[in-house]
């Protein structure tokens, strides 16, 4: 299946397509939920404010080619993309911020994983949002992890010059 055939057959549903399999998406609980709308929301509103581009939430369709499966798709609970990024035919981002929060029925191996490829196919920053530790992880590529803490306020200076979020405010 090309990644258009698997973008058309499988609009609206909450699925990746990785390594030529389509599997679920990891999605349910209250506080990945809630944590997810909070994270989108305030990206959204600065990125209105400053027109600085688009936000997508809920497993939007994402490019993500590695050199084992350059037909991967992932579905980030939050991606953002500036405005001259955005594919002409609606079907596939590729963000510059990818925003994963933890779900329960996650693995951190997998989640790291997941940071892996997305900065191996040019996303600059994946922030991993932790709900149980009530933490935030930005990854950028040759950088080491950078962790916020409940103390901390969040800013991606790299993608979003201007943003900040006080990390507790993600999971109130």
């Amino acid at each position: 299946m090309t990644i258009e055939e698997f973008a058309d057959r499988h609009a609206g549903d909450s699925v990746e397509y990785v390594n030529g399999r389509v599997r679920p998406l990891n999605t349910g609980e209250a506080r990945h939920g809630q944590a997810c709308c909070r994270i989108a929301a305030r990206i959204a509103r600065f990125v209105e404010t400053h027109r600085r581009g688009n936000v997508f939430a809920g497993g939007t369709f994402t490019r993500v080619p590695t050199p084992a499966d350059p037909l991967r798709v992932y579905g980030p609970d939050v991606a953002f993309v500036a405005s001259y990024e955005l594919p002409a035919d609606d079907v596939l981002l590729t963000p510059s911020l990818v925003v994963e929060v933890m779900a329960s029925s996650d693995t951190r191996a997998a989640l790291f994983e997941k940071v892996e490829d997305y900065l191996g196919a040019g996303i600059g920053v994946v922030v991993l949002i932790d709900p149980p530790s009530r933490t935030a992880a930005v990854h950028r590529p040759g950088a080491e992890q950078q962790t916020f803490g409940p103390d901390d306020t969040l800013t991606l200076p790299n993608v979003l010059p201007g943003f900040a979020v006080p990390v507790a405010d993600l999971f109130r």
